[in-house]
């Protein structure tokens, strides 16, 4: 069995190698180095986490600041909100009371229109039988004695009767009498 050069110098490599690091384990070289890279590695994080802490409490506060100006919007907008609600219920009970009072103003007027149409019908009623009448009083007044019982002398409007003699040249005995 040979055992190659390069296998060997390999081997002698390695033993070295092996040889120096249980030195420097029994010595605690190693174990140093170890704990301050770990030392080292945990400050590190412990310094991340501190940042994140501090992001995160940064946050919750602004969360918080966040919270507490919604709830500042929302309380003025409640306010607001409230305002214009009794605003519109003021105007309402204006607007109410403004229909009553018209309504009533309307009954009113109503009643009265309805009784000025009855004294109109009424009045239009009686204007109508005075028509009738007076119709029939100009057919009475109209009407000559020929076609009445009222002697001619009795009428308003005497009319002239013509005479419808003819002359026949004689005198009259009675202006025989006076010449």
């Amino acid at each position: 069995m040979k055992i190659s050069f390069e296998y060997a110098t390999q081997l002698q490599y390695e033993n070295k190698a092996l040889r120096e690091r249980i030195r420097l384990l029994e010595s605690g070289e190693t174990l140093l180095c170890l704990r301050k890279e770990y030392e080292r590695l945990l400050e590190e994080k412990e310094r991340e986490i501190r940042q994140l802490k501090a992001k995160l409490e940064e946050a919750i506060r602004q969360s918080v600041r966040n919270r507490e100006n919604w709830f500042q919007v929302y309380e003025d907008m409640e306010k607001e909100a409230k305002k214009t609600i009794r605003r519109k219920e003021a105007e309402i009970r204006i607007l109410r009371k403004l229909l009553r009072e018209t309504i009533d103003s309307r009954d009113q007027w109503k009643e009265k229109y309805l009784e000025q149409l009855h004294l109109r019908y009424n009045a239009e009623t009686a204007l109508e039988e005075e028509k009738g009448k007076n119709l029939k009083m100009r057919a009475q007044l109209n009407r000559d004695y020929e076609n009445s019982s009222i002697p001619s002398s009795k009428t308003i409007r005497h009319k002239k009767i013509t005479n419808s003699r003819e002359k026949s040249g004689k005198k009259l005995k009675r202006q025989k009498e006076r010449s």
